[in-house]
């Protein structure tokens, strides 16, 4: 009988662990404070489809159909909101950007824990949506 309290307690212990390990990941979105439009960039709010079909909310500032693009990742816990001074900066310089807020960031829809794996996914959506729906000339994309 002290064999299954012991397995029990272990087991409690494990599954207490394995909780706190997966809220340690969930994060508090940060909103967006400021818009591009805020320092007089032209910009375009746009959603788009993540392979598991949670939509990302992004910024498509343009510049021209045959300016190459620069897709623009905040970093974990941010949001495109981050990014301004780099918009800022780069706008007029010959780049499209997209600046793009990873799920359950900003105003991107909630997917669980964000982990390193759900960031690539996100930044290959966002190529898939300017090769798929930009009508570009240029198919440069750079990350930033």
């Amino acid at each position: 009988m002290i064999y299954f309290w012991i397995v029990l307690a272990f087991v409690l212990i494990v599954l207490l662990l394995f909780w706190l390990m997966v809220r340690s990941f969930k994060i508090t979105p940060e909103k967006h404070t400021k818009t591009p439009e805020e320092h007089g960039i032209a910009f375009e709010e746009v959603r788009y489809p993540t392979k598991n079909g949670k939509h990302l909310y992004a910024w498509w500032i343009p510049d021209s159909k045959d300016s190459p693009t620069l897709i623009l990742v905040h970093g974990w816990g941010k949001s495109a909101g981050r990014l301004m001074p780099y918009i800022k900066n780069l706008q007029g310089h010959g780049f499209n950007m997209l600046a793009f807020d990873s799920r359950g960031h900003g105003d991107s829809e909630e997917d669980g824990f964000s982990s390193m794996l759900k960031f690539a996914e996100d930044i290959c959506a966002s190529i898939d949506y300017v090769v798929d729906v930009r009508e570009n000339t240029n198919q440069d994309i750079y990350l930033l």
